[in-house]
């Protein structure tokens, strides 16, 4: 950001400080009785981002249940025209005894003002915006444990949703993998650019995946790069039929959700779905519920012609989900992204985990422990029950010293 953006930002920034008193004015006795009658205004900010979308209803929601926080009268503004997706906004209006979603865009210009006053507002900002300390939705999740997921596809989005299926080729009844490989476009915060994937390393798994008789339906948008022709493949992220319904559609109904560091995944993980997620960064992020798995990208340091030990990375700023892609550079480190064989080996534990068929030596155990021993409070990703990949710590267990 250059220097005269940045003194127009604070000239506008000190003109609204400075109005705030008087435009608030009008509200202050309104906004006193709506905290007496226990109304809160949810401050969920990033209307634009699915992951934020996604997982911060679920955790007030799930948090409410599990008595962890009083029961509110919770208002929810998101208005129609500014989310990113207005299925998934229906579904949260199903849960409306626990937060009334307010999509009307009059009744949200309306209602604004008094978000404004502190006493009005629950922050969920902890839940997946804790950046300096541990994001509180592992601990939600943890302790709501195997219990079923708040949302379910309607039997409307499923007919629908398998219908469309059909005129792509896949038969009733397939089963599919829903896969994403992060992938910033020229309007994107080049600051995350560290999260982005190429789509060709998880060929190797796609291939994994047809080969035991599934199919794989590529989420995105129609920026992505394109994935060859392949079988049992659908690159639907870049099709006509793409919507926001669908998209709902395929994250509820998959077997498993492929990806990486995206927000996407948690609009599967809302629904249920086992979440495999390889190329994570930073290290302190881990998959949210515990049937998911992940392994991180690593770190190699140019100075000392190394990887990073993982207990290194988390004991050192660029562990923590605040270090941005330029950072690194910085830090005179490179960030070397997963192998084909290494996002193939995740995905076979994880059909295998499916069927039942996964086994865990004495060892993998211990290393599974000592990598979880290296987080702390503070850290990110704290308290995760996700797994790390069995095949990814073995074939780097010196990280582990």
């Amino acid at each position: 950001m250059n220097f005269d953006k940045l003194v127009r930002r604070g000239v506008r920034r000190l003109f609204l400080l400075t109005l705030a008193p008087f435009l608030l004015a009008p509200f202050a006795l309104p906004s006193v009785l709506l905290w007496m009658l226990g109304v809160r205004f949810l401050n969920i900010r990033h209307l634009h981002s699915i992951g934020h979308l996604s997982l911060e209803p679920d955790c007030y929601i799930k948090e409410e249940l599990l008595g962890a926080h009083p029961s509110h009268k919770a208002l929810f503004l998101a208005p129609r025209n500014k989310v990113i997706n207005r299925k998934l906004i229906e579904y949260w209006q199903q849960y409306n005894q626990y937060i009334k979603v307010i999509s009307s865009p009059i009744y949200c210009i309306l209602l604004y003002p008094l978000t404004l006053f502190k006493w009005l507002q629950y922050d969920v900002s902890p839940y997946c915006m804790n950046d300096h300390e541990t994001a509180t939705c592992y601990t939600i999740y943890g302790k709501w444990g195997g219990r079923p997921s708040l949302l379910t596809l309607n039997k409307a989005d499923h007919d629908r949703g398998w219908d469309c299926l059909k005129a792509l080729g896949v038969p009733e009844g397939a089963w599919f993998v829903c896969v994403h490989a992060r992938q910033s476009n020229d309007k994107q915060n080049t600051a995350h650019s560290s999260r982005d994937v190429d789509i060709f390393t998880y060929l190797a798994a796609i291939e994994e995946i047809t080969n035991r008789g599934g199919w794989c339906i590529r989420l995105g948008d129609n920026a992505m790069r394109p994935l060859p022709r392949m079988k049992n493949v659908v690159d639907y992220a870049l099709l006509d039929i793409k919507s926001e319904w669908m998209d709902v559609f395929l994250c509820a109904s998959c077997r498993f959700f492929l990806g990486s560091s995206s927000g996407l995944s948690n609009l599967a993980g809302v629904f249920g779905a086992p979440c495999v997620l390889a190329n994570l960064v930073p290290l302190s992020v881990r998959p949210v519920k515990n049937s998911d798995l992940g392994i991180p990208k690593l770190l190699w340091s140019e100075g000392e012609k190394r990887f990073l030990r993982f207990k290194e990375i988390l004991d050192s700023p660029v562990g923590q989900a605040n270090f941005f892609a330029p950072s690194f550079q910085e830090a005179g480190l490179t960030i070397v992204d997963n192998s084909p064989d290494e996002i193939k080996d995740l995905t076979i534990e994880m059909l295998d985990i499916i069927e039942n068929k996964a086994v865990y030596s004495k060892n993998d155990e211990e290393m599974q422990n000592r990598f979880k021993s290296f987080f702390r409070s503070g850290h990110y990703g704290y308290g995760a029950e996700s797994r790390v990949g069995r095949d990814f710590l073995r074939k780097h267990a010196e990280l582990l010293l």
